[in-house]
């Protein structure tokens, strides 16, 4: 009878140990220099450190103490009696122009609508013989229209084309002068101001 032994088994196969405790010692013992080397760096910048800031607080104080000697040998500041008055000539312009814008600003005074619907309103009308040399909007509203026409009946027909738009309903003329210049009549119409 024969028998066989596997010499591969298990429990006979020689194992490598990866960290031993020599190997592990060694390593702790590297980590600690090294902390150690470090911490002594970090010490020593951190003296150096200190020291600079001791230096850059000595020379604070010593220019701060410089400071406030050469504010003391100076005299105390006059008020200039000149500026106070210019400082008092300028509030009370400015002043016064805030209450003028203010009082302008409410656009109760003058046409706030200004002349566009004026302009529109004659731009409507188409004026066959006639034709306006001059067209004035004051601000309180006042129209004055000059111009001519080749006929007579163009001035009349012209101030009843008028009255059909809306932006001259309730306006009363005050002037109407008309004046013969050879083949033509130049002629002139002035208005109250606008009604409100």
């Amino acid at each position: 009878m024969r028998q066989e032994i596997n010499l591969y088994q298990e429990p006979f196969v020689k194992r490598a140990v990866l960290w031993g405790a020599m190997r592990l010692a060694q390593c702790v013992i590297v980590w600690l220099v090294l902390l150690g080397v470090l911490s002594v760096g970090l010490l020593w910048h951190e003296a150096r450190q200190g020291e600079a800031l001791e230096t850059s607080r000595r020379s604070v104080a010593h220019a701060q103490g410089a400071y406030e000697q050469a504010r003391a040998s100076l005299p105390e500041p006059l008020a200039d009696p000149r500026l106070k008055a210019e400082l008092a000539r300028l509030e009370q312009e400015l002043s016064a122009k805030q209450s003028f814008l203010t009082h302008f600003d409410d656009r109760s005074i003058g046409n706030s609508e200004g002349f566009s619907p004026v302009l529109r309103g004659l731009g409507r009308q188409r004026y066959s013989n006639l034709w306006l040399t001059r067209i004035e909007i004051a601000a309180d509203g006042a129209l004055s229209f000059a111009g001519s026409a080749q006929r007579p009946e163009a001035v009349p027909a012209f101030v009843s084309a008028l009255t059909t738009q809306p932006i001259f309903h309730g306006r009363s003329f005050r002037t109407l002068r008309m004046e013969e210049q050879g083949p033509q009549l130049d002629f002139e119409l002035r208005s109250r101001e606008a009604q409100r």
